[in-house]
């Protein structure tokens, strides 16, 4: 029988809770479906989602739980910590030996496939299980993991550093963004460890860790995986390609069309998604710590940030690149532009309402156009002028191509410069030039200690990583 919807308001979004009770929000299922867990025939079809069997994994414990979080749903963290190990703490086949693995307890996990445009690519989350109404990232690998793809992309693992530094990049977000990010609910460590190559490019042994998150439906959702490779066993999954996209474009036009009863359900979803998305990049390069792999695939059609293995803080206004071949801190939006009209062509091919050419082009002048106005609204409210200022757009802009002289060239994240003191008297010199010396500069996050490679070189992110309260202390320091 069909379960009722109950929505619980949260503070930038809303959770879509499936089931009768809030007590049910963290139990998994042995066979997830459209009665017990979300998106499946809603916003995206059965077809978008791979199964997968999953085994009990023995010594497992909380190594960080949001409390914030917890406490907006009205829980209590230490009451659900048991079910969230008790649910959660479910490996693939491979992830470890049998001994570690109870292997008369197993349930299925569900991976959503998802395109990629680049050269080589898995077919969707590779590494990550959807069953219930939350996501586990990093237990182990599935039939969506790739043959063609480097090793770092193929293990099916999630080192605890990474864990924790996605999980105070999330809060930050939450916090500091319009439209935040997917929050991580919680952090378990596991007893397996992994060598990985870390932020320094070192070689190094670290636990590994499962990370419960929320889930969101992406751009990628509608775009083919055109280079997946999958293992031979899991070959049919490319020649399916075709029949998902359709049937998650079909998804996505009836369900705008049965809130909205749109005549141009399409462009009305990509129109809101894209004023969303610009400001969610203008506000995250001004503030000063920008997400730095802006793919299809890693931004919500809400507006929503995820994957943040990426983000850093940059100490100022230069032009810094976080990874290679995805364009620069102020110049990203040039690929995102480019990835847009790829997006725009698949929800063409399926859709009964398509994008007119104009449409495609006035949806993408949106989004630069939105892009260069918040930059600027921002720029003047990050530097403590009041945001009812009388044309605080010109303001803005005036102030931000001050602090970007001298900056346009590409640069490194190791080269960036952060001098605060010298970053906040060009501020000031900004602000004289436009008549308010009096306002009181924030720029929060402009500051080393939020810089990628401060946050992995932290001791407890060292090794075999702190203790829980080593941990606790540390999301304390960051999120205080």
């Amino acid at each position: 029988m069909y379960q009722e919807f109950f929505i619980v308001s949260l503070e930038k979004k809303n959770l879509f809770i499936v089931g009768n009770f809030m007590s049910d929000i963290f139990i998994t299922h042995l066979n997830p479906t459209s009665d017990n867990t979300i998106l499946i025939n809603r916003e995206l079809s059965e077809y978008s989602f791979v199964s997968y069997k999953t085994y009990k994994l023995k010594n497992t414990e909380i190594a960080w739980i949001n409390r914030k979080y917890i406490d907006e749903l009205g829980l209590i963290p230490s009451d659900i910590e048991k079910s969230l190990l008790e649910n959660f703490s479910y490996v693939s086949e491979g992830y470890t030996t049998d001994e570690e693995l109870d292997l008369t307890d197993s349930k299925i996990f569900l991976a959503d496939r998802y395109g990629n445009p680049g050269d080589a690519g898995n077919g969707g989350s590779a590494r990550c299980g959807l069953n219930g109404h939350f996501q586990v990232k990093g237990n182990g690998t599935n039939p969506l993991g790739a043959v063609n793809v480097d090793e770092g992309h193929s293990h099916g693992k999630l080192p605890l550093s990474e864990a924790v530094s996605e999980a105070i990049w999330s809060e930050i977000c939450h916090k500091e963004l319009p439209y935040g990010a997917l929050r991580i609910i919680a952090i378990i460590r596991t007893s397996q460890t992994i060598l990985t190559t870390n932020t320094f490019g070192d070689v190094v042994e670290q636990p590994c860790a499962l990370m419960i998150r929320e889930v969101a439906i992406r751009p990628a959702h509608y775009e083919p995986a055109l280079n997946f490779w999958p293992k031979p066993e899991f070959v049919r999954l490319r020649d399916a390609n075709s029949k998902v996209l359709e049937l998650a474009v079909n998804k996505l036009e009836n369900n705008e069309y049965q809130k909205t009863n749109s005549h141009k359900p399409i462009f009305d979803v990509v129109e809101r998604f894209v004023k969303r998305f610009a400001t969610q990049v203008a506000v995250s390069r001004v503030k000063g710590f920008p997400h730095g792999s802006l793919t299809s695939s890693n931004i919500a059609l809400d507006g929503r940030f995820l994957d943040l293995g990426t983000m850093s803080a940059i100490g100022d206004f230069s032009n810094v690149i976080l990874t290679a071949g995805l364009g620069a801190t102020w110049d990203d939006h040039l690929g995102i532009a480019d990835w847009l009209w790829n997006f725009f062509y698949y929800l063409n091919k399926y859709s009964v309402h398509p994008l007119t050419q104009d449409e495609q082009e006035q949806l993408v002048k949106h989004f630069l156009e939105t892009l260069e106005e918040q930059e600027n609204i921002t720029t003047a409210t990050e530097c403590g002028i009041p945001p009812d200022t009388k044309e605080i757009n010109k303001v803005g802009k005036i102030i931000k191509e001050h602090l970007r002289t001298g900056k346009h060239h590409v640069s490194r994240l190791s080269k960036c410069s952060f001098n605060r003191d010298l970053f906040l008297a060009d501020v000031k010199n900004a602000l004289e030039k436009v008549g308010h010396t009096n306002s009181r500069p924030n720029f929060k996050y402009r500051n080393i200690k939020y810089n990628r490679f401060s946050i992995f070189s932290d001791n407890r992110l060292q090794g075999l990583c702190g203790s829980r309260n080593d941990l606790e202390d540390m999301f304390e320091e960051y999120l205080s």
